[in-house]
């Protein structure tokens, strides 16, 4: 974090920044951070070049949406970021390449 503006970075570039359930788990960390320190005001979410975001790993899947034991679709799936985690500061994206699935979703929410 730098001057209350944290920066979450998809960061698997040789997958194209895919989300295995590794990430997935330090991606909901990041997020409840960013919702619960009061030192941040503002986040920046990326991806590591060559894309944003290529969405789940499917070479990987297993936990890529996350603890949750439904899917990404039932409700209340609130607890990623992507799936509708509320948070009071603003989010900006920026998206530097490929954006698909949760990526796409992240620029959305």
């Amino acid at each position: 974090m730098t001057d209350h503006v944290a920066t979450i970075t998809y960061d698997r570039p040789e997958v194209r920044n895919a989300v295995d359930g590794k990430m997935r788990a330090e991606l909901d960390a990041a997020w409840l951070r960013v919702r619960d320190d009061t030192d941040i005001w503002v986040a920046i979410v990326t991806g590591t070049d060559p894309a944003f975001c290529g969405g789940a790993d499917l070479k990987n899947p297993a936990g890529a949406t996350g603890s949750y034991p439904g899917t990404f679709w039932d409700l209340p799936t609130v607890h990623t970021f992507e799936s509708g985690l509320e948070l009071a500061k603003p989010v900006i994206a920026a998206v530097n390449g490929a954006c698909v699935v949760y990526g796409l979703a992240a620029v959305l929410a």
